[in-house]
């Protein structure tokens, strides 16, 4: 909507240029049209065509200034409407520093949160920094359209004042007829140019601040208006005119508006020399009412000219207040654009701060990450060193179980080994005892034996070598030994055997032992 509003204002504005330039060309086709008329106008006319030329060039002055006052009307309307796009862009301005002072705000108070935690968004500065950009652009932008809506209305309020400047001085320029009422009207009209000279000196005095450019320019303008009659044709020609006036880029100055009326006092200065050389000739017959008619006419022309003058300055101080406003913006402008610099600063810090704490973030997130998995590792090795806690324990148990069972079968094997080796000892007695009884037993049979064999060996002869016994006794005798030697032998294998039994025994216990020893020493 305001881009739409924007580029209607501007087409307004040229549609006024333009018929402010279709006002310079009618204006400048009349000139030449009365400047002919006056050239070939007969001397010898009436005083009622003489009046009626008069009436003409007032109502053409008349239409010329109302078409004026049009054009000075539109343009306050346009410098009006550029100061509310002033204004505008001024409560934008504002607006646009207000996000500013916000976001350094944010940026301060996020900075000093950083200093704690990290919690700053990157995405919410960055839409930020956008908006004021895209704002500083809206501004930037309009600020052009409102100076050249602001330069083609200075444009226009020129070419209208000269239009009707121009306007006003074709209805001042008396006809031979008029001036030929004698010298007072040469008076009257040098005292008007001195007036407009003294006036045009005030309005020289005031633009001497506009520039050397200007000054030129209404040095230009009093060295025309200083210069011989011989001059007047050219210096009174609206072409050069009108091309002095366009020479200056910029628009309204206080040295453009002052060559305007020291432009007409050079013009009011020529007609008046021109109108000294017509009175010699002219006739003397209606120079009351010519005289009073000029007079009127003047009259009407120097307040038509003070209202021109007012609404000049006021114009000038409404551009020269456009301007302080530009200026100010332009300010306001450069503020906000070391604002938004140093905001793109601090944005950038935040952003490098907030790299920089990523990177923390990121490397507590992957230290923390592998805590966690040492964590879980820490725990899945604990719960497994429980379980085999528990199965150690349990093996102990089962252990000490079965070193208790062991215990138990080495005491059973020593009270077995004891008893074994009493039953072992009880039997070696027994044997001695047999052995003791057998020895006595065979010696009672020697001792036996002995008797009858040494009677029957008396009995025998000494030559032969044989003993007679009788057949029980000899089978008595071996069967005996034998039966006991046998009875011997199966003792001493059956003691060999237990005592190897309960030696096989001894070291299977022992060897169980070092294995129970040996499996509790790995566990500890």
């Amino acid at each position: 909507m305001e881009h739409n509003s924007e580029e209607g204002r501007s087409v307004e504005a040229i549609s006024i240029f333009g018929q402010s330039i279709d006002v310079r060309r009618s204006v400048r086709t009349r000139r030449r049209t009365t400047q002919k008329v006056q050239k070939f106008s007969p001397a010898g006319e009436s005083p009622s065509v003489e009046r009626l030329h008069v009436h003409q060039r007032r109502a053409v002055a008349e239409r010329e200034r109302a078409r004026a006052e049009a054009e000075l009307s539109r343009a306050g309307t346009m410098a009006s409407e550029l100061e509310r796009q002033l204004e505008q862009a001024n409560a934008k301005a504002q607006s646009h520093r207000s996000p500013l002072q916000g976001t350094r705000a944010g940026s301060s108070g996020s900075s000093r949160r950083k200093k704690g935690a990290v919690d700053v968004d990157t995405p919410g500065a960055d839409q930020a920094q956008d908006r004021s950009n895209s704002l500083y652009v809206e501004v930037m932008h309009e600020l052009d359209i409102v100076k050249r809506e602001l330069r083609k209305l200075q444009r226009e309020v020129k070419a209208a004042r000269e239009a009707k400047a121009g306007a006003e001085r074709d209805a001042e320029t008396p006809t031979p007829r008029a001036l030929s009422s004698g010298s007072r009207p040469v008076d009257r009209v040098n005292r008007e140019a001195g007036e407009e000279n003294e006036d045009r000196g005030i309005a020289a005095g005031l633009a001497e601040t506009g520039g050397s450019r200007e000054d030129g320019q209404a040095q230009d303008t009093w060295t025309r208006a200083q210069s011989p009659p011989r001059d007047t044709s050219r210096a009174s020609d609206p072409e050069e005119r009108f091309a002095t006036a366009s020479s200056s880029d910029v628009g309204l100055e206080p040295a453009d508006m002052a060559m305007v009326p020291a432009t007409e006092a050079a013009d009011h200065v020529e007609n008046g020399e021109s109108a000294l050389t017509v009175t010699r000739h002219g006739e003397d017959d209606d120079r009351s009412s010519l005289q009073a008619a000029a007079e009127a006419e003047l009259t009407s022309a120097r307040v038509e000219l003070e209202s021109i003058k007012e609404e000049g300055i006021r114009l000038t101080n409404s551009t020269e207040r456009t301007r302080r406003e530009t200026a100010r913006v332009a300010e306001e402008i450069d503020r906000l654009t070391e604002q938004e610099k140093r905001a793109s600063a601090q944005v950038q810090q935040l952003n490098a701060r907030l790299l920089r704490a990523r990177a923390r973030l990121d490397a507590a997130t992957a230290a923390d990450e592998r805590a966690e998995a040492m964590l879980s590792k820490l725990s899945a090795a604990l719960r497994q060193l429980g379980e085999e806690t528990e199965a150690a324990e349990k093996e102990r148990e089962l252990t000490e179980l079965e070193n208790r069972c062991v215990r138990e079968d080495a005491e059973t094997v020593g009270a077995e080994i004891a008893a074994a080796e009493q039953r072992v000892r009880e039997a070696v007695k027994e044997l001695e005892a047999a052995r003791a009884s057998e020895a006595a037993a065979t010696a009672k049979l020697r001792a036996v034996a002995g008797s009858p064999t040494r009677a029957r060996a008396a009995a025998t002869s000494p030559r032969s070598g044989n003993v007679t016994i009788p057949r029980f006794e000899y089978e008595y005798l071996t069967g005996r030994a034998e039966v006991v030697r046998a009875a011997a032998d199966k003792k001493v294998a059956a003691a060999e055997a237990w005592v190897e039994a309960l030696r096989a025994g001894e070291k299977e216990v022992v060897m169980r032992a070092e294995a129970i020893e040996r499996e509790l020493g790995e566990m500890q």
